[in-house]
């Protein structure tokens, strides 16, 4: 397992936690931090994806989320 901060409330919470994170998860964290309209709220991964395909579409941070879901998703499910 990573360095990564585990502690949250919810998706945007954490993954900003992830900004000093060097990895494609750290930074998905950096761009979501300067992004005001990334969603701050969601049961599933799908409001945060929909966001990225409409807003860039780059596959790159579409596989940092989902790799970021799948750690958040764990670590919340325990």
């Amino acid at each position: 397992m990573s360095q990564r901060t585990h502690e949250s409330s919810n998706f945007y919470v954490w993954i900003l936690k992830q900004v000093n994170v060097d990895s494609p998860v750290g930074d998905l964290a950096k761009v979501v931090k300067k992004d005001p309209f990334f969603p701050r709220a969601g049961s599933t991964i799908k409001p945060f994806k929909d966001y990225l395909i409409q807003k860039s579409g780059e596959s790159y941070f579409i596989q940092a989320l989902e790799e970021a879901w799948k750690e958040y998703s764990e670590l919340t499910s325990s």
